[in-house]
């Protein structure tokens, strides 16, 4: 399956999820209840994206997230399309995110690594306000970019 199939597939996954969701103001603190659709504009270092995040509960505790997005190309005349894979765990509103990145250039210009793992924390308030505070490792050596990437995001949950 090449790069671009995969992508589609994803989209259409987070796509069909989205007409399932659940929204509570979460007191319960199930994952069940949680708000489960994201927007959200994320900062890496200095380098900004935009995603779409769709979280699948799978116990009280624990969810899947899927999401995609673009990220602008070094050279800010093109975007790249992006995906992030990943996993939830916590209560309701304060989650611990371990997932995967993957930007895809399809012009094999850029110096990317083929995944950007990533560790944070994130909250939903009960109106909706997301905020993500995190790292991402750079696994390929650079002397510009540092390995330990500070990642920042502000967003909507519905």
């Amino acid at each position: 399956m090449n790069r671009f199939s995969l992508f589609i597939t994803f989209c259409v996954l987070i796509s069909w999820g989205a007409s399932s969701q659940v929204v509570t103001d979460g007191s319960d603190g199930s994952m069940f209840q949680m708000r489960r659709n994201t927007v959200l504009a994320e900062g890496i270092l200095v380098w900004p994206a935009v995603y779409y995040e769709r979280a699948f509960p799978v116990g009280d505790q624990v969810a899947f997230n899927v999401g995609g997005g673009v990220v602008p190309a070094v050279d800010v005349n093109r975007l790249w399309p992006a995906v992030r894979l990943g996993i939830l765990a916590g209560k309701n509103r304060h989650m611990v995110e371990v997932s995967l990145l993957r930007i895809f250039d399809f012009t094999g210009e850029s110096d990317l690594p083929e995944v950007l793992p990533f560790f944070g924390y994130r909250y939903t308030s009960r109106g909706g306000l997301h905020l993500k505070l995190g790292m991402m490792l750079y696994t390929k050596n650079n002397d510009f970019i540092p390995p330990i990437l500070p990642t920042y995001s502000i967003g909507y949950s519905f």
